[in-house]
């Protein structure tokens, strides 16, 4: 990645570069539906002649869901993506649009987690409990934009958010019925670990799975792995992401 930055001096131009850079892995991230890393970067004084290559983005259905948007063993950058950076690089972003960039900063987190969960399967570590958090809390800051105003209770007089609903909304609206039940399912399972501990698997792992018996168990047994179909919330939760701002972009 090459960014042109205004800067004092060297640290002060990784520093602006940083700013910038993670925003942008970010989303990319949530439009490629992959976790990316960063390296230290470093300073160019003259920026090299960029290319532009025709990325085939006409190969790719513009509402993919599973895996990732590759043509001929290369990432698809898409026009709505580009419209997007330019936007956040423009400095002109109102709240919606940080609502936008806050769901993709989940979501690309939530991506690290669940890799380190897959090479760290055998290590007693919540990984996959962390990345069933990240997407959902991607879901709720994308249900944010545009959402009415929350209504108050007429009789405590407490504010009733409604996030769960207006996440469960969301998920139907762009990925249907089934896609809902599954993230009712891992609300429930998210508020039962967040607050009373509850783990996804036994963390028992060592080479062979051997479920366990448990009749306070959904499934009936306690598995050593997690079973928790992390692949299809990350789909979902990128789908999500990339509807939401398609349709925001247009009215921008």
């Amino acid at each position: 990645m090459v960014l042109s930055v205004e800067a004092f001096d060297s640290l002060d131009a990784k520093s602006e570069f940083k700013k910038r850079s993670y925003v942008i892995i970010d989303i990319l991230s949530s439009f490629a539906n992959l976790y990316f890393e960063s390296k230290e970067p470093e300073i160019i004084e003259d920026l090299p002649e960029l290319k532009i290559l025709n990325n085939h983005e006409d190969l790719i259905s513009s509402d993919w869901i599973d895996d990732h948007p590759i043509v001929n063993e290369k990432l698809v950058i898409t026009s709505l993506f580009q419209t997007i950076i330019k936007y956040f690089l423009s400095n002109n972003c109102n709240q919606n649009f940080r609502y936008l960039l806050s769901a993709c900063q989940h979501f690309h987190s939530a991506c690290y987690a669940e890799e380190q969960g897959e090479i760290w399967l055998q290590a007693s570590k919540n990984y996959h409990e962390t990345a069933v958090v990240r997407y959902l809390s991607s879901l709720e800051v994308l249900s944010l934009i545009d959402a009415p105003n929350s209504e108050t209770c007429k009789v405590c007089g407490q504010t009733q958010y409604k996030i769960s609903s207006r996440v469960k909304d969301l998920i139907h609206k762009y990925c249907g019925e089934p896609a809902r039940n599954m993230v009712s399912e891992l609300y429930e399972f998210r508020s039962k670990y967040l607050h009373v501990g509850k783990q996804l698997s036994s963390k028992s792992y060592g080479g062979s799975i051997i479920p366990q018996i448990s009749s306070s168990d959904k499934n009936g047994v306690i598995s050593p792995v997690p079973m928790v179909p992390l692949g299809n919330l990350r789909e979902f939760t990128s789908f999500c992401i990339r509807s939401v701002a398609k349709e925001y972009m247009e009215d921008v």
